[in-house]
């Protein structure tokens, strides 16, 4: 299996799961939100140790900063939402 694809796949499927939870599921219930952020950071993380063992540090650094900016992305859309 392609990995560039299976990490392109993940952080899509992290996207959606973002938007599906901040605005549909979870507004206003940071324990769904928590449950969501810990199981993408054990993806994330669980990957990104596999680059480092395999000496791939580009592949770790990139789901790293991706674990830390999508969130932020989300959460500064929430709140450009919230002052419309």
């Amino acid at each position: 299996m392609d990995l560039k694809l299976t990490l392109r796949g993940l952080t899509l499927l992290s996207i959606a799961l973002a938007i599906i939870y901040f605005f549909l599921i979870a507004p206003g219930n940071p324990g769904l939100i928590t449950l969501f952020w810990l199981g993408t950071g054990l993806v994330y993380g669980g990957l990104a140790i596999m680059g480092l063992v395999k000496k791939d540090y580009r592949l770790m650094l990139g789901l790293l900063g991706g674990l830390v900016l999508i969130p932020l992305l989300v959460t500064l859309i929430r709140l450009g939402l919230a002052f419309l």
